[in-house]
């Protein structure tokens, strides 16, 4: 057995924005699915919660999603 197991990559991220109306919500998961790499994005207005699905060989940037949540009106606060 090897000791140097690398970690598989993210399958999936997790934004919080500071608020999240449902209109904005809807542009920005169009935004999101548009990014090279993500296969969906869905959100919840209650918790201020945006989720991205990646596909498991291609991982967008964590700058490019950040931006298009904010291109889509909202203000980012955490990604994870």
């Amino acid at each position: 057995l090897s000791s140097s197991a690398t970690a598989a990559p993210p399958q999936a991220a997790a934004i919080t924005v500071k608020k999240l109306c449902p209109t904005c919500a809807k542009k920005i998961v169009k935004k999101l699915e548009l990014v090279p790499g993500v296969s969906s994005a869905s959100t919840n207005v209650e918790q201020r919660l945006i989720k991205v699905q990646f596909v498991s060989e291609k991982l967008p940037s964590p700058r490019l999603l950040w931006e298009m949540v904010e291109a889509g009106g909202e203000q980012p606060i955490r990604l994870e």
